[in-house]
């Protein structure tokens, strides 16, 4: 499966979050220039999904069998125009580079230039007592991107442009006349470089859209790709087994275990390693095969047919002795396999064997853990009363047991639990035997 042909690897794949950069196309697609950190997210995520070709490809040259995964990435694909159209297009501050951009980076030199010649004519002027004379006190301002300092009204005309006015009006914020010129030539240049940037920008735009549909695909297999190692991941999590899978209604499992149990003993044995630090100031790492351990497992061998193990299984005994948890087990692992996870189940565990009834079904649970697809996976545990649809907990039982009669076919997994309960005992065990056997003879496990 891809599965086994991903933990073969002896890394784990170059996955990163640059590669969803789907906001970005969707925007390119309606707008004629998008954003700079937008082109940027697209240029990193184009890089990102190459370094997973390539990493790939490296794995196939030395050898590694993984041929689903090579045809899983086979739709990335970054045509070298965009390749190079991207390439070197941003600095590390996410702006156009002024090296592949000539012109931006001139611009950029000379407003630099001017912007240091009027921060030298400012401190020069600071510097002039005779200009500090005239002002109310030396503090620097700046009103819509011009240095202006505060002076009273009468000595406005002697400093230069008066720009604002204070609210009791005895204070003008003027720029010095010997400023005016150089700011306004930095205003044009800023404007200027404003319009080269745009331009630019919406030749990458353009550039991007050419290939969006690229894009996508690669952005598509890069996911399904992310998704099968979160699923490798998470399996590792309970110690997975893939398992075989077929269609003929089986499920042949050793110590199946819940996965839910499996992750919240995690859960506590973290809580416990935090506090631990807490009290001694060193931390340790999680054994995860010993928290799994302290889970309970189940054997489960069942056969739709009958024919190699029991098609039903009725499960008795004293409360809080697990029976719901072994039907919640059943269904999960049903929905595990038609999800693609590895099972929580162990292949060699010891046998328990004692209420399968046949030398056959001991030999069958020695082989290779199987689960089947069941479609549909029918569930009815706990109290379904609904007091506004005006329904009691009997009355909902048996809307439940009707809906699952009706889906009992073949494939299909049908779980009850507490069967025939809420009404007097004989009759719920009548309407319990009934309702087993037309499952059964529907062909359903």
């Amino acid at each position: 499966t891809a599965l086994e042909e991903l933990e073969s690897l002896p890394e784990a794949l170059p996955l990163s979050v640059d590669m969803d950069f789907s906001a970005a196309l969707e925007r390119a697609k309606r707008l004629p220039t998008v954003e700079v950190d937008e082109l940027v997210a697209v240029e990193r995520g184009a890089a990102a999904l190459l370094e997973l070709r390539r990493f790939l490809m490296q794995a196939m040259d030395e050898k590694a069998v993984i041929p689903l995964l090579q045809e899983l990435a086979e739709p990335i694909e970054i045509p070298d125009e965009l390749k190079d159209g991207l390439k070197g297009a941003f600095d590390d501050d996410g702006e156009l580079d002024g090296n592949k951009f000539p012109e931006i980076g001139r611009l950029r030199k000379r407003i630099a230039a001017t912007t240091a010649s009027i921060d030298a004519k400012l401190k020069q002027l600071l510097g002039d007592d005779s200009f500090t004379n005239q002002l109310s006190d030396t503090t620097v301002n700046k009103i819509n991107g011009r240095y202006v300092v505060a002076v009273a009204p009468s000595q406005k005309r002697r400093v230069g442009i008066v720009h604002d006015v204070s609210r009791s009006g005895k204070t003008v914020y003027v720029e010095p006349e010997a400023l005016i010129q150089p700011t306004n030539e930095l205003s044009e240049l800023r404007a200027t470089l404003r319009g080269e940037e745009s331009r630019v920008l919406s030749q990458l735009t353009l550039l991007v859209k050419q290939f969006i549909p690229e894009l996508e695909r690669s952005i598509e297999a890069a996911t399904t790709l992310d998704t099968l190692q979160a699923k490798l991941s998470l399996g590792k999590v309970w110690k997975g087994v893939c398992p075989e899978v077929g269609q003929e209604g089986v499920i042949n499992v050793q110590a199946a275990k819940h996965a839910v149990l499996i992750i919240n003993e995690i859960e506590k044995a973290e809580e416990e390693r935090i506090r631990a630090f807490a009290a001694s100031g060193q931390i340790g790492e999680i054994a995860r095969v010993d928290v799994a351990s302290k889970v309970v497992g189940n054997d489960l061998f069942f056969d739709a047919s009958g024919k190699h193990a029991p098609q039903a299984l009725l499960i008795s005994g004293p409360n809080a002795g697990g029976k719901t948890i072994v039907l919640k087990t059943m269904g999960l692992l049903a929905m595990l396999v038609r999800l693609g996870l590895p099972l929580p189940v162990h292949h060699d565990a010891g046998q328990n064997l004692k209420n399968l009834g046949s030398e056959e079904a001991s030999a069958n649970l020695s082989r290779a853990p199987r689960v089947d697809i069941f479609a549909p996976v029918m569930a009815a545990i706990g109290d379904e009363q609904s007091v506004s649809a005006g329904v009691s907990t009997f009355q909902a039982h048996c809307l439940t047991l009707e809906k699952m009669i009706h889906g009992a076919k073949p494939g299909a997994l049908l779980l009850c639990d507490e069967i025939g309960s809420g009404t007097d005992p004989g009759q719920g065990s009548a309407l319990a035997q009934a309702v087993v056997e037309s499952c059964i003879e529907a062909g359903a496990l």
